[in-house]
């Protein structure tokens, strides 16, 4: 791998059985990202854009293929220990179910990662500020975080993600990920509405904080929304991942 690719897909090929057919996902893809960029991987709606991602955080086993992380090939780590405390330093994921523990405070589920990296207290605590204000919740660190916004649970995702300075930060399509989760009622059965354009419009901030903090970052979105900044363009199309723009 060249030294500035920081993350490499090669040959990927994923296949799942549904209804006793097999299906690629992903069929030898090829792709890379290199160190402080932010690529996009855009596709339509259930074309495996989130199973690539569960691939590249070792979530999910491939057929064939090889993932390389930082010049560490997934492959190497065979025990699930060594496969956690990896993923934990180099691989940080915003998933698309926006988990979080909804009665410890933002400051706790930031700190999280870090409590079991066994992370010193004062590192801990600058790693988890840094973060916070990175996104703008610094001011609700004490607040619970069932009483955050859906769009405040999305950045408190992103910090939690940032807080353990991995290699490459992995979010899964906010946009449609949110609006998913705007279909649960909240505990108080109140359905919370939110604007698209809001959802874009916060996405990208958090993007260009980021770029500005010269992450790497590997988004997916549905097609026709492509987050900025951006530096790198994959279209997700019959399991291959062809280079656009």
């Amino acid at each position: 791998m060249v030294a500035d690719k920081i993350l490499e897909g090669i040959n990927l090929t994923l296949i799942r059985t549904l209804e006793n057919r097999e299906m690629y996902l992903l069929r030898e893809a090829n792709f890379y990202v290199r160190e402080k960029e932010i690529a996009i991987i855009e596709g339509a709606q259930d074309s495996g854009k989130t199973a690539l991602l569960n691939v590249l955080s070792g979530f999910e086993k491939l057929k064939r293929g090889e993932v390389v992380v930082a010049g560490q090939s997934l492959a190497e780590l065979k025990s699930d220990e060594k496969l956690k405390i990896w993923r934990l330093r180099f691989v940080s994921q915003v998933s698309e179910k926006l988990d979080f523990i909804s009665d410890a405070s933002v400051f706790l589920n930031v700190e999280l990662p870090l409590l079991l990296l066994k992370i010193p207290k004062k590192r801990r605590y600058r790693q988890v500020t840094y973060a916070l204000e990175a996104v703008g919740l610094i001011e609700q660190a004490k607040v619970k975080a069932d009483e955050l916004s859906l769009i405040q649970v999305f950045a408190l995702c992103c910090a939690r993600a940032l807080a353990s300075d991995p290699a490459v930060i992995l979010i899964d399509d906010p946009l449609t990920n949110i609006q998913k989760k705007i279909l649960t009622p909240k505990q108080n059965g109140i359905v919370e509405l939110i604007d698209k354009n809001l959802i874009i419009e916060t996405t990208n901030e958090i993007l260009h904080t980021l770029k500005q903090l010269e992450r790497t970052v590997i988004i997916t979105s549905r097609e026709g929304i492509r987050y900025k900044p951006r530096d790198r363009i994959y279209r997700h199309l019959y399991g291959k991942l062809i280079k656009a723009d």
